[in-house]
């Protein structure tokens, strides 16, 4: 049984504050890793037609890793490994691939709105600017005429759409955020508790997950400002404070 604690909204500080200490001890090291993760997944990504599909199992797995690496290093002082960048799938490699896939089918899913919204409302507006582009101009009044006289109906349906999308992408990644850490480090195997652990874990925290998640968004544009360097440390840090966090909010017991 997976149980939640709830947690006051300066315990988002003090989880990246946490992760800092982690991270500066082996901090070159845990930037290779971390890195390295965050590469395998890009490129995992840039190959044609099951690119993405690769990419997400890659990163369930590489997730995992950092899990265990994080868990020994907090609690046995052991230094992460960039040999060890793919551990968890000896250990628990079919649940986190399973997770990755699931999460995969999600997101496909939550851009049904915004498909339905070009494919019911924007096909017809889209085959007259293929008309024009091939030279027939005698569209070209009636696709204005069609623009101005619905576009209330079009920006509404539209931004309906993309909203509703965006609610179900926001769901579907609090519903697998802390997915690796239960299944690689808690050992935790129905996917379905898993999501929904995650999912509650937000909901009873989002306070403290938030603030969180605005010293990331704090942590990104430092590292755009210095030009990327700042990645080095970001990443890394954002990874572990996922465990730090993961570590005081989720209790596991056998009943």
């Amino acid at each position: 049984m997976i149980r939640i604690k709830r947690h006051s909204f300066t315990k988002g500080w003090v989880w990246i504050q946490e992760a800092w200490l982690i991270l500066k001890k082996d901090l070159l090291l845990w930037a290779m890793v971390c890195m390295g993760a965050f590469l395998t997944v890009f490129f995992c990504n840039v190959i044609p037609i099951l690119g993405a599909l690769l990419g997400a199992l890659c990163k369930f797995v590489l997730d995992g890793s950092i899990m265990l690496m994080v868990k020994e290093a907090s609690e046995e002082d052991k230094k992460p490994d960039l040999s060890r960048l793919f551990c968890a799938y000896s250990l628990r490699g079919k649940p986190l691939i399973y997770a990755g896939l699931a999460e995969w089918v999600l997101n496909k899913a939550a851009t049904a709105p915004v498909a339905v919204f070009f494919v019911t409302k924007l096909s017809s507006v889209f085959s007259k600017i293929l008309l024009i582009a091939k030279g027939d101009k005698s569209v070209a009044q009636e696709l204005i005429f069609d623009l101005t006289s619905n576009f209330s109906e079009y920006f509404t349906f539209g931004m309906s759409a993309m909203l509703f999308s965006m609610f179900l992408f926001v769901s579907v990644w609090t519903s697998f955020a802390f997915a690796a850490y239960l299944i690689a480090v808690k050992k935790q195997d129905g996917i379905w508790e898993v999501m929904k652990a995650s999912f509650s874990a937000f909901s009873i925290n989002a306070m403290s997950l938030t603030v969180m998640c605005l010293l990331w968004v704090v942590l990104v544009f430092l590292s755009f400002i210095t030009l990327g360097l700042g990645a080095v440390v970001a990443i890394p840090l954002i990874q572990i404070s996922m465990y730090t966090s993961a570590k005081d909010i989720f209790r596991v017991s056998d009943r």
